[in-house]
């Protein structure tokens, strides 16, 4: 007797391809408001005139070192951006699908259907956003400046962080080619940014099912993890709370550090320390957890109520959180 055959949720083969399509997206996306810019910058509307008059020597040197300040970035739209998260100005990377889908039809005909990255991303959203903070991880412009004593703490530590794992991982280079020791901290500790996907906005003209904004008793199971617009009225928004991500916790024997990634909201901390160092020596070394060292992430939930018009006629109006 055969056993059954269930096709695989992902294909991790063109997976590969995809994060280095979502590289790309980043490095060379130019919006259309870039481009405009760059067409007026061309034209040269700015008119020489014969009369002078030293208003215009003022504003003439504004204008030229506002160009200066502008030629010094590039016109890639998240590029700007990744830089902008790079010298500590700005905290989230907003990734648009519009900008996705527009970069997806720019590819040839044979590879946008081989990859259908706005798809994958829809249908499975949160996998996506570790996927596209790994291209971000790599395509992230170095700061400028160093921090100084005006920048936040966990401006410091993330900076800190960051240096201590490339030490580790040229010490690792130069030596063996061994495992990557457990005090490395992980990627999820050392980045400053918040990902998030802004959707397409869905459009009451289009006649394509995925391409409108589901009523609240239109959501199913099957849209658990996609990424999907409803259409309601908010009734009730909690306090924005922290959301642990990964705790941190510090062993009181051999001062290791050990992280604890967390995917769920309820969750069992660790006890005993698993280092290499105790379980060598034998000794049950105790975790202290360490709350400047975890990562949080705000948290917030909305509840949100039926419309009047997607009310059937003797129905009570459905809520959803």
């Amino acid at each position: 007797m055969a056993l059954l055959q269930q096709k695989a949720l992902a294909n991790y083969e063109e997976q590969q391809g995809k994060n280095a399509a979502f590289e790309d997206f980043l490095r060379h996306f130019k919006s259309s408001a870039s481009e405009t810019e760059d067409a007026l910058d061309e034209l040269h509307l700015d008119g020489d005139s014969d009369e002078y008059d030293f208003m215009d020597d003022t504003e003439a040197g504004a204008d030229r070192a506002q160009a200066n300040r502008k030629s010094t970035r590039s016109k890639e739209k998240y590029m700007n951006m990744l830089q902008d998260v790079a010298e500590r100005e700005k905290s989230q990377v907003l990734i648009d699908l519009g900008d996705l889908e527009q970069y997806e039809r720019s590819l040839d005909e044979e590879a946008a259907l081989s990859l259908n990255l706005v798809l994958s991303v829809e249908r499975n959203a949160n996998h996506y956003i570790e996927i596209f903070s790994r291209a971000v991880d790599k395509v992230i412009p170095a700061p400028t400046t160093d921090t100084n004593f005006k920048d936040d703490v966990i401006d410091i530590i993330m900076t800190q962080r960051s240096k201590r794992n490339e030490n580790v991982r040229q010490q690792m280079e130069s030596t063996t080619d061994g495992p990557i020791p457990e005090s490395i901290f992980p990627p999820e500790l050392t980045r400053r940014y918040t990902l998030n996907f802004k959707p397409i906005a869905p459009s009451g003209s289009s006649s394509e099912k995925g391409s409108k904004a589901l009523a609240v008793r239109q959501v199913r199971g099957e849209h658990l993890g996609h990424l999907i617009t409803v259409r309601g009225i908010t009734t009730r928004v909690s306090d924005v709370k922290p959301s642990v991500q990964v705790n941190a916790y510090s062993c009181d024997t051999c001062g290791h550090e050990i992280f604890q990634p967390i995917t769920a909201k309820q969750f069992t901390p660790l006890v005993e320390c698993q280092s290499e160092d105790c379980q060598k020596n034998g000794a049950k070394g105790q975790l202290y957890l360490s709350t400047r060292a975890s990562k949080f992430l705000p948290f917030q939930e909305v509840k949100i109520q039926e419309m009047a018009d997607q009310v059937p006629v003797g129905h009570i109006p459905r809520q959803l959180t």
